[in-house]
């Protein structure tokens, strides 16, 4: 047990620096009952994201069941006892969440022999307070301010000691009900971007976001940050953590078995609640069976001045050695058989500009039956230049 270790030996002090290097050697050293099974591959490419210091804005898609606000949580309280900065803010879909949360990381610096052991006893205060701090916000060791926030509650501007928000940590921010209206969306995107992220110092270090969440919309502030090139997200192929493929078939069985997996999800099934499945475990905010659109839907044509050529499957033919082979015709349309529409979706808000709307301009083949789009076009403008576009 570490409590039995001479905090001064050389091979702990050696420990002390692999910790504060990396957030999972802390986590096994200072919390083994809050982490006590073994870490999975999923879990290695969360630490990857949180430990590197070469980014400092971090969107995490986690499934559910990885521990994400356990993460979150054991990630402070590393960033407390290492002083890593002075201005620490708790950020979770409403006040009463992330007060919770930070009172949860009051008690694990409190009740935790390996942290007084190393670090003595942590005592808490309410150094430097002035009128408009909240009264559920403490300092610890006197010099490392944590401050819990809900959605859309202010943090810019906030100053404590001379002191800016160096570490924002932001857990579970959106909800179902929340991502569902679009109206909402745009509301906490523009806090998020005009109040949130301009809390930090200029003239200091810039500071730390660290965002972990589950997809709950495809247009979700979470997706958002996945497609901007400023966040750094998890090393996979989309951005985002899933705990198996399209089929089902698991992506670490230390974490869940392919066995496990198809149970849970032949369960959700039998309730209906494919989508929930898709979007807790897979970070898919729509079932991939239950879609009106799908992915093997999409055939693509090549358009070349007077025709549009499709490559259409006529038939399957068998080959000598007995294997069944589809046969392709590439076919031409002329551009002058089409029946030309455009579908205009404006934005739905107030201010046109504040979303995106969309011009799409079809072709209608009505002999073969076939729906051609010819120019998608989609940005957020201002009703003149939406005008502008649609006769274009």
């Amino acid at each position: 047990m570490m409590n039995e270790f001479d905090k001064h030996d050389p091979e702990v002090q050696d420990l002390m620096l692999k910790c504060r290097n990396s957030t999972k050697v802390f986590a096994k050293t200072f919390f083994p009952d809050d982490v006590w099974s073994e870490f999975s591959l999923l879990h290695d490419k969360v630490f990857q994201v949180i430990d590197n210091k070469a980014w400092k804005k971090k969107a995490i898609p986690a499934p559910r069941g990885l521990g994400k606000t356990t993460l979150a949580k054991i990630r402070v309280v590393k960033a407390i006892l290492f002083r890593e900065t002075n201005f620490i803010v708790y950020l979770s879909n409403s006040a009463t969440s992330a007060i919770e949360s930070t009172e949860h990381i009051k008690r694990m610096l409190q009740e935790n022999e390996v942290i007084r052991t190393m670090f003595g006893k942590v005592k808490f205060s309410q150094k430097g307070f002035r009128d408009g701090f909240s009264k559920d916000s403490w300092v610890a060791f006197g010099d490392v301010y944590v401050l819990p926030r809900g959605n859309g509650q202010q943090v810019r501007g906030k100053n404590w000691m001379g002191h800016r928000p160096g570490l924002i940590v932001i857990d579970d921010l959106e909800t179902k009900e929340l991502v569902r209206s679009e109206e909402q969306r745009e509301k906490l995107s523009e806090w998020f971007f005009s109040d949130l992220l301009k809390t930090e110092s200029k003239y200091g270090d810039p500071a730390e976001f660290i965002y972990i969440d589950t997809i709950k919309h495809e247009k979700c502030l979470l997706k958002e940050l996945i497609d901007a090139s400023d966040w750094l997200n998890p090393d996979t192929p989309n951005g985002v953590l899933s705990i198996c493929d399209e089929h089902f078939n698991t992506y670490d069985a230390n974490y869940m078995t392919t066995e496990q997996i198809k149970a849970e999800y032949a369960q959700h099934e039998e309730k209906n609640k494919t989508d929930l499945f898709y979007m807790e475990y897979m970070n898919i905010p729509i079932s991939l069976k239950d879609a009106i659109f799908k992915d093997e839907y999409r055939k693509y044509f090549e358009e070349h001045g007077e025709f549009i050529h499709v490559s259409a499957k006529v038939l399957n033919v068998q080959t000598l050695n007995g294997q069944k082979k589809a046969l392709f015709r590439n076919e031409q349309i002329p551009v002058k058989d089409l029946v030309h529409v455009i579908l205009v979706d404006p934005a739905k808000t107030v201010k046109l500009h504040s979303a995106e709307s969309a011009v799409i301009a079809v072709g209608i083949h009505r002999k073969s039956k076939r729906i051609f789009v010819r120019d998608p076009w989609a940005e957020k403008v201002k009703p003149d230049a939406l005008y502008d576009e649609i006769f274009r």
